[in-house]
């Protein structure tokens, strides 16, 4: 008994010292009277580098969570005192000596880009001349991060995925409205956040691979009310005014933006509510299928050259931080759009045997849009509490009136109406972490199509159509999940629930379905592993099927302090089609395209590996990542495509089949932000394998594209150099016969040159298209603008499409088909622009 006791006695020491070298504490104080002091500065360095690195507090305390390494070492620093290094041991008591210094006149100068853990830093104010309108003309010189011309955001090739200006997230996803009319000159540094995680309550707890942004703006702008105006003249046919006003307040606790547009110069001004990421992590929310081709907008480079349009939009956003730091915002939006727009197109399919079958288009549409929407959102994000509350609607109609050669009219209307309720609470008690999330909502649309003739006589195959789908969708979804840390591991398990109703062609399809998926996962300061199997249950009731769905994921990480990690993952899922698929037995989607729903329910399995290494160092202004991944696809069922006549016919059929993909990419960056420079190098390979299904028959594929993209951002004082290249290489393999290569690439460049106030700014863009059977399309577009700027004045001028360029053309692949698009583009057009801010 007396062993047993000894034993327990000292294995209770052990753990005890265990649990000490969890965590590394101690004192700094005075070497002579014993006096705490704080603020200093204590960095833990292995290795002879800094890992970490913490300040005191009022009692000369400090405390490093992390455990403990044989030679680990502790330095220290004060203002008046001599620097201090010693070694980590039981007892962290620093003694500092006092010494004695003189300071001289010196001029403190920062780096532009440094680094704080998981954070990158820039210092916008390196990074900004007086040509920069807008925070998005800061943004795209930063190395590491760049803007697509949608406006996505990206660091280091992955989309970030939350943006804030002074901590608030003001657009919930829709950044465009903050980086379009932010001014350039109010901006002051660039946050951006490896690993973020916005919840306190999950902070240090819950890991993520997540990138966020934040903006944080000068003393001088913030929280001052600025309105910004924009009129502009247009001579086209006919000549005709319009413009924006843009009314914003940013602060850290109000912030608000209304805005007003209209625009007939093709500008898109829906894309000041593209949503680039989902500001809530909602239960899962359900989407009304889309029974009918609904015609958009077809546009393989800058839209705005071949956008025919009369737009207008409005937006209201306003958020609020109370003392609890608790978030009350409101958004409402209104837009209208019509467009116009001339298309034609050839289309070549290689099935198996067949001689080659081509079908041909030739369209001119006229789409006109409507769309509304209303958001609240109570945000609570406590040290131990967060939750989200929100209610959403919107409602929209779209008509899109399409005119074919021959004289066949298509007409497709596709009002709808979405309401939305939703709420997350998420606690943490000790250890554990409680979270359950909610959603309700619904969906409702009447799509209707008609098809008429305008000719004198009719083939049976233009006879008259009309169609008309009315749906209703009502969705429920609940999840709770538990997550408990043991010491540096975490288990959670999570349990989730849907109902799903779609009534549609008079029939009820009810989906009923459960998920449970546990997790376990580890961290460290140098490594990260979980594994996440689990399992879905789905009942389709109507369509009598019943499926078990595993799936699961493995992921690796491992970090070298803050330069360099790599990871890698596996994923399996299996998933079922949507009702898109099964829900309506026959339906005719076009003009010429039929589809048989089929009379099961398709399965299909996926596996995809990936590993990704990514090496920075933000002091040299350099990042780089390298990404290979590869993925294989099972499916239950092909879909059989049949073209007779010109028509399309699509039937699902019994079908087991595979796909493969491996594509290969680097990305690097490097900036020399001294002499205003910045580099940006983008190397891509992609190779599919797969089988289309036609007549019976299945026809192998093979793809193979490469892609080549450099940039040069060089933008001094008194110049900027902007150039950019994608240069692609296509080739494809249907049956035994490999298609001609296709060698396409896309070069745009922009000089401006700057004397005194005024900027004269001449850009271009060459397209060179390899045309399949005839020869290559070289199209040059280019614009000239003058822009002079005042103290708070901006009046440019600018002539667009300088050699009035009537049309592109263009050839691309897709399976085992070849298509050519040519488009009509806009004239030559005149424009005269005065922006005030006020």
């Amino acid at each position: 008994m007396k062993k047993i006791v000894i034993l327990f006695i000292l294995l209770i020491s052990a753990l005890t010292s265990i649990k000490a070298q969890s965590a590394i504490t101690g004192t700094v104080v005075d070497s002579l009277s014993g006096a705490p002091l704080a603020k200093a500065t204590v960095m833990l360095l292995r290795d002879g580098r800094t890992i970490h690195f913490v300040r005191t507090d009022d009692r000369g305390r400090f405390s490093f969570d992390v455990q403990q390494h044989t030679g680990d070492m502790l330095q220290v620093t004060f203002m008046g005192y001599a620097k201090h290094r010693q070694p980590v041991d039981n007892d962290n008591t620093i003694r500092l000596t006092r010494q004695a210094f003189q300071l001289k006149e010196v001029k403190v100068q920062g780096p532009p880009v440094t680094m704080r853990r998981d954070t990158i830093v820039y210092d916008l104010t390196k990074f900004t001349t007086n040509r920069d309108n807008n925070l998005k003309d800061v943004l795209k010189k930063l190395p590491g991060v760049d803007v697509e011309k949608d406006g996505q955001i990206k660091y280091k090739g992955q989309a970030i995925s939350r943006f804030t200006v002074e901590g608030l997230d003001l657009s919930k996803g829709q950044y465009n409205k903050l980086t379009d009319n932010i001014r350039a000159k109010d901006v002051k540094k660039a946050e951006v956040v490896e690993h973020d995680q916005p919840i306190k309550a999950l902070r240090n707890r819950v890991f993520t691979d997540d990138i966020g942004m934040n903006i944080e703006l000068k003393d001088s702008a913030r929280d001052q009310l600025f309105v910004t105006l924009r009129p502009y003249l247009l001579a086209d046919d006919p000549t005709h005014v319009g413009g924006d006003a843009v009314g914003m307040q940013i602060g850290k606790k109000r912030q608000m933006e209304t805005t007003v547009q209209y625009d007939r110069s093709g500008r898109d001004l829906n894309n000041q509510f593209s949503l680039f990421y989902n500001a809530y992590d909602f239960a899962p929310i359900a989407t009304m299928p889309q029974w009918h081709s609904a015609p958009s907008l077809q546009s393989p480079f800058d839209a705005e050259r071949l956008r025919m349009n009369t737009s207008q939009a409005y937006s209201v956003d306003h958020l609020t931080k109370d003392k609890n730091d608790a978030e009350n915002s409101f958004s409402a939006s209104y837009s209208r759009n019509v467009i116009r727009q001339h298309t034609q197109n050839v289309s070549q399919y290689f099935l198996g045997g067949q001689s080659l079958t081509q079908t041909t288009e030739d369209r001119q549409m006229i789409l006109r849009q409507d769309a509304f929407s209303i958001d609240y959102n109570h945000h609570i994000n406590a040290d131990s509490h967060y939750g989200d509350f929100v209610v959403n609607g919107d409602a929209s109609r779209d008509d899109g009136i399409t005119d074919y050669t021959g004289g066949l009219s298509q007409t497709i209307t596709t009002p709808a109406m979405n309401l939305l309720a939703a709420i997350i609470q998420t606690y943490t008690l000790g250890r554990n972490i409680i979270a359950w999330k909610s959603t309700a909502d619904y969906h409702h649309s009447k799509g209707k199509f008609d098809l008429t003739s305008q000719s004198d006589s009719t083939s049976s195959t233009t006879q008259p159509y009309s169609d008309e789908l009315v749906n209703n969708l009502w969705h429920t979804a609940h999840s709770l999940s538990w997550n408990r840390q043991y010491g540096r591991w975490h288990a959670e398990n999570g349990l989730r629930f849907e109902v799903e109703d779609l009534n549609v062609a008079h029939e009820n399809n009810v989906l009923l379905q459960g998920t449970l998926s546990p997790t376990w996962y580890y961290k460290d300061d140098d490594w990260r592993i979980s594994f996440a199997p689990g399992l879905t249950l789905k009942r389709f009731t109507h369509q009598g099927a019943t499926l078990i769905l595993p799936h699961g994921s493995i992921f690796i990480n491992r970090n070298y302090g803050n330069r360099s990690n790599w990871s890698f993952s596996i994923n399996y899922n299996e998933s079922t089609s949507s009702w898109n698929d099964v829900a309506v037995s026959h339906r005719r989607i076009d003009y010429r395209t039929w589809i048989e729903a089929p009379d099961f329910v398709p399965r299909s399995r996926t596996l995809l590996s990936s590993f990704e290494y990514n090496y920075k160092r933000p002091i040299y202004q350099f990042f780089s990542t390298f990404k290979i991944y590869g993925s294989r696809l099972w499916n239950t069922a092909a879909m059989d495509m049949v073209i007779a006549d010109g028509k399309y016919s699509y039937t699902w059929a019994h079908h087991n089949s595979l796909s493969d993909n491996v594509n290969a990419s680097v990305y690097m960056s490097k900036g020399w932000s001294a002499i205003h420079l910045k580099t940006n190098l983008a190397l891509s390979g992609n190779y599919s394998k797969g089988q289309q299904y036609s007549a019976g028959d299945v026809i192998d594929y093979r793809y193979l594209a490469y892609t080549l993209s450099p940039e040069l951002i060089f933008a001094p004082s008194w110049m900027e150099i902007d150039y950019h290249g994608d240069f692609s290489f296509n080739r494809s393999k249907a049956g035994d016969d490999w298609i001609k290569t296709l060698a396409n690439w896309t070069q745009r460049l922009t000089i401006i040159s700057t004397i005194r106030n005024v900027d004269l700014s001449l850009s271009g863009v060459l397209y060179h298209n390899e045309i399949q059977d005839s020869p290559s399309a070289n199209t040059l577009l280019a614009d000239a603008k003058v822009t002079w700027r005042m103290k708070k004045v901006r009046f440019s001028v600018a002539l667009r499409n300088l050699f009035n360029k009537k049309t592109y053309e263009e050839t691309t692949y897709s399976g085992v088909g070849i298509f050519t698009n040519r488009y009509w583009l806009r004239p030559r057009e005149f424009m005269a622009k005065v922006q005030f801010s006020l």
